[in-house]
């Protein structure tokens, strides 16, 4: 048996004798302003127009 299989197998068994109420999961996903898009596409000779804040201020709160 290959060591990726193994250690699937070994996961799959862990993940059904887990207690979940134990475990703290983390939400990383905070949007940050600084990662806007500036640009964009259009069809044709359409402009692409649209507004979003540009990296100013802190990152707001989800």
């Amino acid at each position: 048996m290959k060591l990726e299989t193994a250690v699937r197998e070994q996961w799959q068994t862990w993940q059904t004798h887990c207690d979940l109420f134990q475990r703290v999961f983390l939400d990383e996903t905070g949007p940050f302003t600084g990662m806007t898009r500036r640009y964009g596409r259009a069809l044709g000779d359409a402009h692409c127009v649209n507004a979003a804040p540009a990296g100013i201020g802190a990152n707001p709160p989800l």
